[in-house]
This record gives structure tokens, sequence and C-alpha cells, in this order.
């Protein structure tokens, strides 16, 4: 760091200026005078609107009057804390700034920015605009003659001389009349420091700005009581995101500029206070600070004043960066402790128990109120109270009908909000939906009713599920799938029909609500159908299919992968697969394939999903299944199921060693949670032919799409039939043996054949193969498919 020539000789003449008044401190007070007489930096301060004449006269009576003449005429001046503190802050802006020279231009700033000392304060006095002086400090020209610091007594004046604090600041003659004006310095916007970052709430409320408090006087009447005690004076209100904690100090601001407040709480006064537009801007070290304690002096002259902080946790590490410095929490205990100011605060239950729970010192401060989520009942209450204020935003009309409607399908399909709050949304944009919207409006205004159709669709919306899934239309959605099913997954009737009347039961509220919708186990060998029933009904249900193939978690540390790894574990902030997926997609099927290869482990985790249809991941976030259908796919008994038992009781002896698998491999409290063990049976031959022939005609299409006509013969169809009813793999050989059989003989004619026009290609049996061949066809409406 280098100084500039003027600097120093700024510096020079402030000494003798020290000596001229045999003082025995320097002080910033000091420099400014030398500054103020100065002809070119009086043309500095002149242009950044100061009243040079003013200014003088502010100084020069303050450092004849507060500042102490020197006792002992051997002794030197001792540089004050404040004269350090304006120099220390000089040299960091002008680092901070990239610049390498000290001039007298950086030090006028940081003494406007040191609220406590009589420079800044007679700056203000006297009219300085303090952009206007940055922006003519930065342009001006750079001083040339500089020395550099190691050079210049004035380091070695500053770091050597004894420590003393300035007294004469608190000098209660020099407060009334000089200090007591700093906290409310205009800035740039003509606002002081309190208007800038505190908000009157009861200001507000008298404006209108606030909604009526509804459902809630329990937990107004305990912040009341609360505030009326001698000691620890302060509510928390904790409670979950959305439940109504700001609503409460809004309804206390209405109350107190009603007039209703007790007699004991007269002159009450409510300020809120913003903590992230307190700390913005603030860039230098002890700014978030000054703001702070300029706020509390203010309050401090309130005769009943109450600060409302929302967020609580904000206040920790506030103003401290990553430093372990002091941040607001602990410039408001002590505070808070002598009882001259009250303190409201908001908070959610996580954060209280991150921020405040650890600062035990905080924590006795206040006094917690626990806001609980209202009732269905009261939930109803609060959107009555509050639909004329909505109704006139958006100019319709929400009936009665309506509002209930909200509430109970925000409360069953909105699962990851509370009410009120999820409620409130839906109403809100069920307006906003209709108001934008709405083409044809020839009524009067507010005539246009919200329906229970579009609460309806804003549900399905908010809630990402299907519409059908909200709506009354539902009954002929389960007939399409009873209808639909059985043709597409081929059979096993009895799996269809367990599977349609659980999801029967459930629709029809037969079902306990606060558990999944159903929980499958699907047994049986491969092939049969088990993982097309699942998709099957995720596409004819409209719903997304989230699938885990739990061969992946075979090892026992694999169960976190599902539900996020322990704190202090390498992504342990990632959450868990499962979890994350059942959040994204509330409402789906859920198939965990080949469950019986996952790790033993993996069936505890899935105990609480049938159980209570929850899970929480590593983050203590959870995850509801409310809305899901559980399906799990096993092996287990296959060898049993199918088998060609000989006796009249062969039925009995597959159930049985069927069942005697699955006790085998799941334990007893696993099972016991299951809505049905479903067994898939082996196909038989006419159950294979018709899978064959559904997917011959998937096929054909592909051909037509090639301009070419597929023709199978009879004899060919057989013979596919009976491969794949032979095969071990049961209807997954039915595609694979088509593609190797018709498909890939025929691929190069169709790619590369000289016939690219309009072909016949035919499939057919010829010394106990498949042979197939392509034919110019010329004519092929005349083809006939056997």
């Amino acid at each position: 760091m280098e100084i500039s020539k003027h600097f120093r000789y700024v510096i020079s003449r402030t000494f003798d200026l020290v000596a001229e008044y045999q003082h025995e401190m320097i002080t910033p007070e000091h420099i400014l005078l030398v500054v103020l007489r100065d002809n070119n930096d009086s043309e500095l301060l002149k242009a950044a609107g100061v009243n040079l004449p003013l200014a003088i006269e502010y100084t020069e009576e303050y450092l004849k009057t507060y500042i102490p003449e020197i006792q002992d005429k051997n002794s030197d001046p001792v540089a004050s804390v404040g004269f350090r503190n304006i120099l220390a802050r000089a040299i960091n802006n002008v680092q901070a700034c990239g610049k390498k020279i000290l001039t007298t231009g950086a030090v006028l700033v940081s003494m406007l920015d040191e609220v406590e000392n009589g420079c800044s304060i007679f700056l203000y006095n006297a009219g300085i605009n303090r952009l206007k002086l940055m922006d003519l400090v930065s342009h001006s020209l750079p001083e040339e003659d500089t020395v550099p610091a190691e050079e210049n007594d004035l380091f070695s004046l500053t770091t050597d001389m004894e420590d003393r604090t300035f007294d004469s600041l608190g000098d209660e003659n020099f407060r009334d009349s000089y200090f007591t004006k700093s906290e409310n310095f205009p800035d740039e916007s003509g606002k002081s420091i309190f208007e800038n970052f505190v908000t009157d709430m009861v200001e507000e409320a008298k404006a209108g700005k606030y909604d009526p408090l509804l459902g809630r006087e329990k937990e107004l009447n305990r912040t009341l009581e609360i505030l009326g005690r001698r000691t620890k004076n302060n509510p928390l209100h904790v409670g979950e995101p959305g439940v109504g904690k700001t609503a409460i100090a809004c309804g206390l601001a209405n109350l107190i500029a009603q007039g209703k407040i007790p007699p004991a709480l007269n002159g009450i006064s409510l300020y809120k206070i913003d903590m992230a537009t307190l700390v913005a801007g603030s860039k230098y070290r002890g700014d978030f600070e000054e703001r702070l304690l300029a706020i509390i002096r203010e309050l401090s002259k309130k005769p009943f004043p109450v600060l409302y902080i929302d967020e609580m946790q904000t206040i920790v590490k506030a103003g401290s960066g990553d430093s372990d410095s002091m941040d607001a929490s602990s410039i408001l205990k002590p505070v808070l402790a002598e009882g001259k100011i009250r303190c409201i605060g908001s908070i959610t239950y996580q954060d209280y128990s991150k921020f405040i729970e650890k600062d035990r010192a905080l924590q006795r401060r206040f006094q917690k109120i626990d806001v609980s989520e209202p009732s269905r009942e009261d939930t109803i209450k609060i959107l009555t109270g509050l639909k004329k204020r909505y109704e006139d935003f958006h100019k319709v009309i929400y009936p009665q009908e309506s509002i209930e409607y909200a509430v109970d399908l925000s409360g069953k399909y909105i699962r990851d909000q509370f009410w009120p709050d999820k409620a409130i949304d839906v109403i809100d944009e069920a307006g906003a939906t209709l108001k934008t919207h709405e083409k044809d409006r020839n009524g009067d205004s507010g005539t246009i009713r919200v329906s229970k159709e579009l609460i309806s669709e804003i549900v399905a919306k908010i809630a990402r599920v299907p519409k059908e899934q909200v709506s009354t239309s539902e009954k002929d959605a389960l007939l399409r799938i009873e209808k639909e099913l059985p043709s597409v997954v081929i059979g096993q009737p009895e799996a269809v029909r367990k599977v349609l009347y659980s999801i029967k039961r459930s629709r029809a509220g037969f079902r306990n609500p606060e558990k999944t919708i159903s929980n499958f186990l699907f047994v049986g060998p491969t092939g049969v159908g088990k993982t097309l029933l699942a998709k099957t009904l995720s596409q004819l249900m409209g719903i997304p299919l989230v699938r885990f193939d739990m061969s992946e978690y075979q090892e026992k540390h694999t169960v976190s992968r599902l539900i996020g790894a322990p704190p202090g574990y390498v992504g342990s902030e990632n959450g868990g697969l499962l979890t994350d997926a059942i959040r994204r997609q509330p409402y789906c099927v859920l198939l965990l394939d080949e469950v019986e290869k996952a790790h033993s482990d993996i069936y505890n985790v899935l105990l609480q999903v049938m159980d209570y249809a929850s899970l929480t991941d590593s983050q203590g976030r959870k995850a509801d299944f409310r809305n899901v259908i559980l399906i799990m796919t096993s092996n287990a008994g296959a060898n049993e199921i199918g088998k060609n038992l000989i006796g009249f009781g062969a039925g009995k002896v597959s159930d049985s060693a069927l069942k005697a698998a699955v006790e085998r491999i799941f334990p007893p409290e696993f099972r016991n949670r299951l809505d049905a063990v479903v067994p898939f049976t082996a196909l038989s031959r006419e159950s294979i032919g018709l899978i064959v022939q559904r997917e011959i005609k998937k096929i054909s299409l592909v051909f037509e799409s090639k301009n070419k006509k597929l023709k199978v013969s009879s004899e060919c169809f057989d013979l596919i039939t009976d491969m794949c009813f032979n095969g071990e793999f049961g209807a997954r050989d039915v595609e694979r043996i088509i593609e190797e059989s018709i498909v890939t003989p025929l691929i190069d004619s169709i790619l590369y054949g000289e016939s690219q026009g309009e072909s016949l290609c035919r499939a057919f049996v010829k010394d106990g193969k498949i042979s197939t061949e392509m034919l110019p066809c010329k004519t092929l409406e005349s083809v006939k498919l056997n």
C-alpha cells in the first residue's frame, strides 16, 4: 500500500493542528478540519453538497469542547480508536477496489461509513451526498506522487501508540446535540436506516394490507400473554410451513390497529425487520452491525416496541459470513435479556431444531408456541372468512360447496403441504385460471362462479395426479380398466380379478385412507405376465410407472441408496432414490421387480411403506405413499406352479408348495402387511397362441409402414406357438422367436432388395422349419391373412 503525496501533507498538517490545540489525542475530526480548510479538498466536498462554513463550525466547536488538552507537556498525543478505525477502513476499501494508493478522498468516504464518530455527523448535517462524493473520488485523477507505506511515519504512529478509547463520544451533552441524529442519517434515497429496513406493521394493518386472522384465537391470546410477562416475554411461533405462523403476527397488527389490545399492553407498537435486506449491501466488516445497532437504538426510544422477525433462523450467522465473528443473534440476546425490546419470531420445526435449540442462550430468551395444522372445520372457517377478498380480487364467486371441496381435495391429494395454505392456493389459482382463460364474460363483474370441476382440475395440476383421479368421472375409468386389462394380460384371469377388486375397494372408500392403495406380491415363473400387468395397469389408469430392479440391491449397504446415506457419509445430501421418486410422482404404480433378490434389510424398509404409507429419508423428509399402488414381483415357487402333478389334489399341492416357498423367503411381518399374494400360473397353449397372434399383428403394422404385406400361414402360426409353449421362458420367447424366424430373414430384402414397391412377405413351414420369402405384389387387396 502506498500513500499519496497530498494525503501525507494532510497528515502532517493534522499533527500541526493537534499541537496548536495542545490536544492529548489525534482524532478523525482533526483530519476533517484540515481537509475543510484545504482549498483543493474543500472544493471536492463542496461539489458533493457540503455547506463548508457550517461543517467547519461544527468541527471547530466539537474539537474545542470535547477533546481534552494534554496534561504532560513532555508527552506525545496518542491516536484514538476512531482515528485508527477510519484509516483501517479506508485501507480496506482501497484494497477491495483493486487500487494501491491511499488518498484523501478514500479517507473521506471512510469517515461517512463510520457511524459512531463526529465526522459523519458533521458532514451529513452539512448536506453531503455520499453517492456524489464516491463518484467524485472514483473518477478523480490518481495522484502520481506517492510514498511507500513503510517509509511513512503514519503507520508506525497508529500501531505503536497505546490503545485508548474515544471517551468524548460517551459525553451525554454531545449525544444530545449530535449523536442522536446519526442513527437517522438519510441515505441517497432520503430515508434513514430505520426507515429503510424496518416496516411499521400497525400502519400497514391500518392500510388494510393484512388479511383477517381466523381460527387462531388460542395462539393469538397466548402471544398476548407472553408479551405481558415481566421476563422471557418473547413469543416464538413454531410450526410447519403454511399453517399460519406469519398470519398470527399480522393478526396482532390488526388487533393493535383496531385498538382491541388489553389495557396491560397499551402503547404497544409492532415492527417487522427483514434480515436478508439488512445484510444485503453490507460490503465491509461492521456495516451490518452498525445497521442493526442503529435500528435497536431507534426502537429503544419507543414506549412499548415489539420487533417481528419472520424466518427466525436468519438471525443465526446473519452478518458473520463464514467466519466465527458476531452475528445478529449475538447482538439481540443481551437486548432481549434487558427487556427493553420484545421480539416475536416464527420458524419451522426443522429449522428450530437445527438453529435455535443448538443455541441454548438464544432459546432461553423465547417462549415457544406450537402452531399446529388446523382441522378441516377450522380450514373451512378460514377460507370462508377470506373468500370475500379473493372474490373482489379475481371478480369471481366462490360457492360454499366449492370452498369445502377445495379443502377436502387438497387434504387428500396435496400431501407435501399443510392446511390452510394448500387450500388457499387451490382457490386462488382457480380464481386466477377462471379470470385468465374465461373468454365470454358477458355478465356483470363478479358473476362467474368457481365450479367443483375447476377445483378438481387445479388440484390435479398441483398434485400431479390424473384429472380422472380427483374428478367424479372415475367410475368410467374403472369400467374401462376392467374391460381392457384382461385382453392385454392374457391367461391370468385370477390375478387380474384380485388386482381389480383391490383397486375397487380402495376407490369405494373401504380402504384405510392412511395406507397405500394396494400392496401386492406377484409370484410365478418368468414370462407369465407379472411385469406386464403392472405396466398395463399404469397405462390404463394414466399414471406413471416407477420401476426398481431389486437385483441391484443385493448387498446390505445398498439399502441406503433407496432412502439416502446417513449424515456424515458421502452422498448424504442427495436423498434416496425411492423417496425422491415418490415425492416427484406421488400417484404412481411402484414396481419392485424381483424383490426376493434384494437384501433382507429391504423388507424392513418396506414395512412402514405398507403399514403407514410413508418413508423418511436420511434428511428427515417424508415421502407420502398414500396414492401409490405397490406391486412386488418374485419368482418364489416358480418351479412348483404349473407342474404336471398326479392325483385329485394336484391344485392344492401346487398352492401349498407356492405358500411354502413364499414363507421361506419372506418374513412373517412382511407377508402380514400384503393385501394379497397373487399367483401367476404357467400359460396354457391357448394363451400362448393368443399372445403369438397379438405379436404378429404388431409386426404386420410395421411391415405395412414399409409398404409390405405380411402373410403368416396357419402352419407357421402353430409352429411358433408350440416352440413358445414348450420353452422355459414363457411369453418372453414369443417376440424373440418371431424376430429370429420371420423378421431377420426378410430384413435384407426389405432394406436392399430390388423390389422397393409394394411387396408380399410370406412366412410358411417347409421341412418342419419356418421359411420366408418376399414377392412383388400388384394386387395386395386380394391377399388374405390366415
